[in-house]
């Protein structure tokens, strides 16, 4: 059975297809997919394995500098868990940025930090 993505599932593809093009190969792009609705078995034994409320959407390591990403399709803020742990990982040296609401945004923020081997085609 089929299901069709959400907005916010759409942008998060098109940024991780962007990243894996564009990255220079020091550097590395990834999701850590903590945000699913689970069953309250399987949401203990994460906790109990060290899955973390609040986990940006999109994590960048480029050379020593970890970048955290926090994507929103439409209007939606960060969560409560989101902001805490945008402020721990800026606390411990993270490069944390705006919530990025289009893959142009994203592009936008990155491309300061990173020298990005592509550009977007209109």
């Amino acid at each position: 059975m089929s299901r069709h993505r959400t907005p916010e599932e759409a942008l998060q593809e098109a940024v991780m297809q962007y990243l894996d093009a564009c990255l220079p190969p020091d550097a590395v792009a990834w999701h850590t997919p903590n945000g699913r609705q689970v069953s309250a078995i399987t949401r203990k034994i994460g906790k109990a394995m060290g899955v973390k409320a609040g986990i940006p959407d999109v994590l960048i390591l480029f050379r020593g500098k970890l970048i955290a990403l926090e994507l929103k399709a439409g209007r939606g803020d960060e969560t409560a868990e989101q902001q805490l742990m945008a402020r721990e990982l800026t606390y411990c040296g993270a490069i944390g940025g705006p919530v990025c609401r289009s893959l142009d945004e994203v592009v936008a923020f990155v491309g300061q930090i990173i020298p990005l081997r592509g550009r977007l085609s209109a």
